[in-house]
């Protein structure tokens, strides 16, 4: 959320557009480390799914905003 929130203060939709990939690559971060939360026995399987449900929910929604930012 934290580059979202520094892209768009930016007022650039270039730069915006930088941040919004740099914050979807920070959620395939967060997917890769729920994985070793997973194997370390950090979280449960049923907390790593409903994790990882959500991160590929908010991976999508930044594509989608991402997508829409290209056509305009």
């Amino acid at each position: 959320m934290a580059n979202i929130a520094e892209g768009f203060d930016r007022r650039g939709s270039v730069e915006f557009a930088h941040f919004l990939s740099i914050a979807k690559g920070s959620c395939a971060e967060l997917q890769s480390n729920l994985f070793v939360a997973l194997d370390c026995g950090y979280i449960s399987a049923e907390e790593f799914l409903e994790l990882r449900l959500l991160a590929e929910e908010v991976s999508r929604l930044l594509h989608s905003l991402m997508a829409s930012m290209k056509k305009k």
